[in-house]
């Protein structure tokens, strides 16, 4: 993402690219203060994946965004129960961490059964994601602006070639 806004000269963009915490609550109030904090002069554009779109999702229907979802996470909490009580790693930082019952009562109290109305989401699904079900993202986020690509995984490795249409579609290029 870096490399593509800086070798189109893309400066009105600016990036954010928080370090979220591994713990649910922890996260959402990153991302709260970050997007209340854009907010108050313009409309914020969030691009995240997986955990990140659902907790993006929740906050939309709190506070309009425009929002890029990269295979989004629609029912976490059918899928934590083999990482509850056991030491697990964060991906990026190598840090260990604990997934406790109240982190997943947390993900349940946060679930959107729609996506929010007042927000505009890009979403991008590939049916060869084997951490989840595309289709649950696919309906949850029907009345959107969908592309779902054949083949793939939860990584979507590719995801860069989309993004002259994306920031196209968004009026930033």
């Amino acid at each position: 993402m870096k490399n593509y806004i800086t070798s189109n000269n893309l400066d009105s963009v600016e990036l954010v690219a928080p370090q979220l915490a591994y713990y649910p609550e922890q996260a959402v109030s990153t991302l709260k203060n970050i997007i209340d904090d854009i907010s108050k002069t313009q409309t914020p554009l969030i691009i995240a994946s997986s955990m990140g779109c659902y907790f993006t999702n929740y906050l939309s229907q709190k506070l309009p965004v425009k929002a890029c979802f990269i295979n989004p996470a629609v029912d976490p909490f059918n899928r934590i129960d083999d990482y509850l009580n056991k030491t697990s790693i964060h991906p990026y930082t190598k840090e260990e961490f604990i997934l406790k019952e109240s982190d997943l009562s947390y993900l349940k109290s946060i679930q959107s059964s729609s996506a929010s109305d007042d927000s505009e989401f890009y979403v991008y699904l590939k049916k060869g994601d084997e951490v989840l079900d595309y289709k649950l993202a696919e309906d949850l986020y029907k009345k959107h602006h969908l592309h779902i690509d054949e083949g793939g995984d939860h990584s979507f490795h590719d995801f860069e070639a989309y993004l002259p249409q994306l920031f196209k579609r968004l009026g930033l290029a």
